[in-house]
């Protein structure tokens, strides 16, 4: 319920529900079940949308601790785990631990996903969009680049990250000229 209220914009039930769910989760299966992870992600994400970073921050370092207790290191959970700390780092204007993080993810992604895999583009817009806050522009364009050539393969291009991607692109390169 609480992924729900987050996309009706309900940022206070939304945080309700995943602390009602991280009680009965909890109560039942302990403190290191992957639904503990996935609860504290969930509040994670709530706080991102309200732009409170460190709280943010907090909870998806909590689901990434227990994510590494419950799978391999070859696990898409832990890849998106580290995206999403990457998110709130490059949020926080701390883009070297951002870097840090996505590269992970990616590292991860590339060992189980095909090479022109969505979780991968999406971690390389990511740290294409660092580049282009540090004013690194032709290393964020090729990150761009990359993204968008995996993206082009398997989305449309009226997807919202092929636009976004475009956009970035075109940016860039007036920027550069």
């Amino acid at each position: 319920m609480g992924g729900i209220y987050s996309r009706k914009n309900e940022y206070k039930l939304a945080l309700e529900s995943c602390n009602k769910a991280f009680n009965i989760i909890k109560r039942i299966f302990g403190e290191n079940h992957p639904s503990i992870g996935e609860c504290f992600n969930n509040i994670g994400v709530a706080y991102e949308i309200e732009k409170k970073y460190t709280e943010a921050l907090k909870y998806h370092q909590k689901a990434l601790v227990i994510f590494e207790k419950c799978f391999s290191t070859n696990h898409h959970t832990l890849g998106l785990s580290h995206n999403n700390i990457g998110d709130v780092y490059r949020n926080l204007d701390q883009y070297d631990l951002a870097l840090d993080h996505y590269n992970l993810s990616i590292e991860i992604f590339r060992r189980i996903y095909p090479s022109g895999h969505s979780y991968i583009a999406e971690s390389l817009s990511s740290i294409g969009l660092i580049y282009e806050k540090k004013g690194e522009l032709k290393q964020a364009l090729s990150y761009f680049e990359e993204a968008i050539a995996m993206d082009s393969d398997t989305v449309l291009s009226t997807h919202p990250r092929i636009i976004f991607l475009k956009n970035s692109i075109e940016r860039i390169l007036k920027q550069i000229q």
